[in-house]
């Protein structure tokens, strides 16, 4: 009889402990990272060969880490007026300039990653008359980048058939603090 006591005691101390080590991994397996700000600038730059044509910054803040507040975008640029009728008396509007949408920041190490779609559009150097309306040229982009925090990483780059010019964008992500 004191046997059956002794192992039933046994029993009844070490049963408790084996469902408090199954819980302690899967908390620490469904522990989210601590949501972390970045400041991401963006540089796009048109070139020549190795030599700069053009570039313009960008900036936005992004959360990482965060799904709740996953999403951040740029517009800028203008409306211009695209005539729709020989007579020149009606016009569509085609929005020139840039969009930026960057989704799903994440860090990872030292690094970060996201999902980054962007569209570059302008118009081409050659002169619109009223016979001929103006050339749109337009770049997209969208992937998944991972860029190293702290370090400026071009994500992208396209050449243009016509010029034979090289558009690149670069991006720096800045932690905030």
């Amino acid at each position: 009889m004191l046997k059956t006591i002794l192992i039933s005691a046994l029993f009844l101390i070490t049963l408790p402990a084996l469902p408090q080590e199954n819980n302690v991994k899967v908390q620490a397996s469904t522990t989210q990272k601590e949501a972390r700000f970045f400041r991401l600038d963006f540089v796009v730059r048109e070139l020549d060969g190795k030599r700069p044509v053009s570039s313009r910054n960008y900036s936005m803040n992004v959360v990482a880490n965060d799904r709740s507040h996953s999403n951040s975008s740029i517009r800028t640029g203008n409306r211009v007026p695209i005539p729709a009728t020989s007579a020149n008396t009606q016009f569509t509007y085609s929005d020139i300039g840039i969009n930026i949408d960057c989704n799903d920041a994440e860090t990872v190490g030292s690094e970060l990653t996201f999902s980054l779609a962007a569209e570059l559009s302008s118009l081409s150097d050659g002169q619109a008359t009223a016979a001929t309306p103006p050339i749109l040229r337009s770049t997209r982009w969208r992937s998944s980048a991972l860029v190293a925090i702290g370090k400026p990483t071009v994500v992208f780059t396209a050449e243009d058939e016509k010029t034979n010019h090289i558009l690149e964008m670069e991006v720096t992500a800045t932690p905030l603090h």
